[in-house]
């Protein structure tokens, strides 16, 4: 089953708010200033480390609830830490994303499964920012990968807080099938106790998604790319299903796949 079909499944069962979201969604915020992320002198190790390679690279924490939270979804939100590091060379974006707070769950083995209904982390990348077009990357602590293009026919015109799910049905294209070639990702995750700490790597490679969009297949100084990343942690109250969703830019629950215009952006500096 796709995710969208997953999540429509959901909805028919009265389980697509998880957690007993209020019925009325905060307003959507505005995409944040540009990060500046630096160019890295040299490729970092692909050990999920946070090693000297890292050191200058642009750090932003990943903690914002979806828009439509409670507090308790803030309560159990505020267990988890998610910090990610970004850097890019001539046509990679890297990314290292530390995660810690409560033992994951992760069982998924096989690339393109059903990775968000379990602990990941979550890429969304739209590098011409027209909303039209964007590459989604899944990547869970066992280093599993999850790889899709989305596409518009019609750019769509509502906000992260009320979604159009006509618009959806009629305009929005998931295509699971698609994958991005040449990507490099690591891991490494330890346990102690209820507790765990986890991290990912990813070398995104935009060259093709860079001329698809009608660009250079090179990165060049001051260019923007609209970036958003999420982490997915599930846990279980009672005999419920319980998503924390924690948010760069943030989506509605379960959202941020029908949602490019809650994406924040990054702009590529010199160092």
């Amino acid at each position: 089953m796709s995710r969208l079909g997953h999540w429509l499944g959901l909805v028919v069962l009265g389980l697509a708010t998880f957690c007993g979201a209020e019925a009325l969604p905060q307003p959507a915020t505005q995409p944040l200033v540009p990060l500046d992320v630096p160019r890295c002198p040299h490729a970092p190790a692909m050990n999920a480390i946070a090693g000297a390679a890292w050191e200058h690279a642009a750090s932003v924490e990943i903690r914002e609830v979806p828009l439509n939270a409670d507090q308790e979804d803030r309560r159990r939100a505020a267990a988890y830490t998610t910090r990610a590091r970004l850097m890019w060379s001539e046509d990679q974006l890297h990314v290292l994303v530390e995660c810690g707070g409560p033992d994951f769950h992760s069982t998924y083995t096989l690339r393109d499964g059903p990775l968000y209904k379990e602990d990941v982390i979550e890429v969304f990348l739209d590098v011409k920012g027209d909303m039209r077009s964007y590459a989604e990357i899944l990547i869970s602590p066992r280093g599993t990968v999850f790889d899709s293009l989305h596409t518009w026919r019609v750019k769509p015109g509502f906000t992260a807080n009320a979604i159009d799910w006509k618009a959806v049905a009629s305009d929005h294209i998931a295509d699971e099938g698609w994958n991005l070639d040449g990507m490099y990702t690591a891991s490494t995750a330890s346990s102690q106790g209820a507790s765990a700490a986890w991290a990912v790597q990813l070398a995104i490679p935009l060259r093709t998604l860079l001329r698809q969009a009608g660009l250079p297949g090179t990165l060049s100084a001051g260019q923007v790319i609209r970036l958003n990343l999420l982490r997915y942690a599930h846990q279980r109250i009672g005999d419920q299903p319980c998503l924390i969703q924690l948010n760069w830019g943030p989506t509605m629950r379960g959202c941020p796949h029908v949602s490019p215009m809650a994406m924040s952006a990054i702009r590529l500096a010199v160092r």
